[in-house]
C-alpha cells in the first residue's frame, strides 16, 4: 500500500510541474509515418513520426505549457521537436502558442546545409485536465520553404517573454541590413554538430522616442556541441515582418531603429542599433 502511494504521489508531483510551466522532456516512443503533407499531422508527446516525403524524422520531445482559460493572464505554450535530416543531423524547432480563442498558428523555419522548411504548430491540446505531458498532441504542418540563398528564415514576431525564449551562448560579432534582409555574423563555441539560429521581435511593438525603435533577440540552438572551437557564421534574416508591423501600428513604412542583443554569458546584453530605411 505504501509503494502505491509512493507511485500516486510522484505523479501528482510531476503533474503539478507541468502545471506551473516547466520543461518537460521524454524519451521517443514508437514510429509512425505521413506519406502526405497536403494537411497536418498530429503527434503525440514522446512520439516520431517519419514525414516520408522530405525523409525527415520529427519527435515532439519538450513542452513548456503555462496557459490558463480560467486566469486573468492567458499564458503561453513551448514546444520543442527534434528533427533529424537525411544525412543524420539533428536539429531542434522550438514554437510557441499562446492562450486565448484565436491566436495565429506558429510557424518557424529550419536551415540545414541542405534544405529549407518550414515548421507550423497548429492546435496544442491535452486530453487530460492533470497536466501529464503524455496526454498532449500537437497539430504540425512541414512544407519547403523557397526564400533564396542566402536568407534562412524570417524574423519571428513573438509575444513570449524574454527569459522564456531559450537560448544558449552566443556572440554577435557584426550586422547590418542590406534592404529587407538582417545580416548577422555570431561566434559560438562548438564545432562538431549544426547548431540553429532564429531572430525574435519581442515584443511586437515599436517605441516612439522619435525615430520608432524595436527589439530583436536571437536564439541560439547548440545541438548539445561540447566541442571547444569558436565559430563563426553568416546568417541572413528576412526582416519583412517587422516591416509589416511597423505598417500596421503607423499606416506607411518609415524609418526605424533595431536594437540588436547578444547573449555572452547567459543573460542579454545590448550590442548595436541599427537604421533600417526603406
Amino acid at each position: 500500500m505504501k509503494q502505491l502511494m509512493l507511485a500516486f504521489m510522484a505523479a501528482a508531483l510531476i503533474a503539478a510541474a507541468l502545471a506551473c510551466g516547466d520543461d518537460e522532456k521524454n524519451p521517443t516512443g514508437p514510429v509512425s509515418t505521413v506519406d502526405t503533407v497536403t494537411s497536418p499531422f498530429t503527434i503525440r508527446f514522446g512520439r516520431t513520426v517519419y514525414v516520408e516525403p522530405y525523409d525527415l524524422t520529427v519527435t515532439f520531445d519538450s513542452l513548456y505549457d503555462n496557459r490558463c482559460s480560467r486566469c486573468y493572464w492567458l499564458g503561453v505554450a513551448r514546444i520543442r521537436l527534434e528533427v533529424v535530416t537525411p544525412q543524420g543531423d539533428r536539429h531542434g524547432v522550438v514554437m510557441i502558442r499562446y492562450g486565448g480563442p484565436g491566436r495565429p498558428d506558429s510557424t518557424v523555419v529550419l536551415y540545414t546545409d541542405s534544405a529549407k522548411y518550414t515548421f507550423t504548430l497548429g492546435d496544442l491540446m491535452s486530453t487530460d485536465t492533470t497536466g501529464w505531458p503524455h496526454h498532449y498532441r500537437a497539430e504540425i504542418s512541414v512544407a519547403p520553404y523557397d526564400a533564396p540563398d542566402p536568407v534562412v528564415g524570417p524574423v519571428v514576431r513573438t509575444r513570449m517573454p524574454i527569459p522564456e525564449l531559450g537560448s544558449d551562448p552566443f556572440d554577435v560579432d557584426s550586422a547590418w541590413i542590406d534592404g529587407s534582409l538582417l545580416h548577422v555574423k555570431f561566434a559560438y563555441g562548438g564545432g562538431c554538430k549544426e547548431h540553429n539560429f532564429w531572430v525574435y521581435m519581442v515584443p511586437e511593438a515599436f517605441g516612439d522616442l522619435g525615430t520608432p525603435l524595436t527589439r530583436l533577440f536571437p536564439s541560439h540552438y547548440a545541438n548539445d556541441d561540447f566541442c571547444r572551437a569558436y565559430v563563426h557564421e553568416e546568417l541572413v534574416f528576412d526582416l519583412q515582418p517587422v516591416i509589416d508591423r511597423y505598417y500596421e501600428i503607423f499606416g506607411d513604412y518609415g524609418d526605424f531603429i533595431i536594437d540588436l542583443y547578444e547573449m555572452p554569458r547567459g543573460t542579454y546584453e545590448l550590442k548595436t542599433s541599427l537604421h533600417y530605411q526603406p
